[in-house]
């Protein structure tokens, strides 16, 4: 792109039509074209000091701006609608997953909160177990109605433990 400007600004100088400009005329001097909006360039570099402060001075005019064609002018406005259709289906993906996250990990808390009530169930079976078998020994060591009353709570402990995880399992 720097070498076609260079090509256009070296033919100008020998005298040819500028390219950009209607067929006869030519740029003017010291104006940069090519680019709307393009700032003059200034002949030298002058103080303030330097200056007529008598007047006012005179400025370069405006560069010829430069048309985008009605193809490219079209490539533009078609990416950029491509852009935003894409900015919006990004958003819209990005919206859908913190949904879909936010309820996985509420029905994963759920089920960690069952899977924990459910195992303080079997705990408490396995407990209730453990003393049954202990005092049945113990009873047929020394039978009687203390140690017979502690086997029967046991075996209540247990079928209230089981109940319970039936219920929550």
């Amino acid at each position: 792109m720097l070498i076609t400007y260079l090509r256009l600004r070296a033919d100008h100088k020998h005298g040819d039509d500028h390219p950009l400009l209607p067929s006869g005329t030519t740029e003017p001097d010291g104006v940069i074209s090519g680019r709307a909006g393009s700032r003059p360039v200034l002949p030298s570099r002058r103080t303030m000091d330097d200056r007529d402060m008598d007047g006012p001075t005179e400025s370069a005019p405006d560069p010829v701006p430069v048309r985008v064609g009605r193809r490219f002018g079209g490539r533009i406005a078609l990416l950029s609608r491509l852009a935003s259709i894409g900015l919006l289906v990004i958003l819209f993906g990005v919206s859908n997953f913190v949904v879909w996250s936010s309820h996985a990990t509420a029905e994963a808390a759920d089920a960690a909160h069952v899977a924990n009530t459910l195992a303080y169930h079997y705990t408490e079976a396995a407990t209730a177990v453990a003393a049954e078998e202990s005092l049945g020994r113990k009873y047929r060591l020394e039978p009687g109605p203390e140690v017979r009353a502690k086997y029967d709570a046991a075996g209540a402990q247990l079928f209230d433990a089981l109940a319970l995880v039936v219920r929550d399992g």
